[in-house]
């Protein structure tokens, strides 16, 4: 499968927003338990 200029670029623009997103997703559930006051 070869795959020229654009579909590159568009391949990695989706892979870094997918990226953002699921780090931003991971802040969230980190700082939750806080917010929560949850208590172990």
């Amino acid at each position: 499968m070869v795959m020229d200029d654009s579909s590159w670029i568009m391949a990695n623009k989706v892979l870094e927003t997918m990226n953002y997103e699921l780090s931003s997703i991971n802040h969230e559930l980190s700082i939750l338990p806080k917010t929560m006051n949850y208590h172990p």
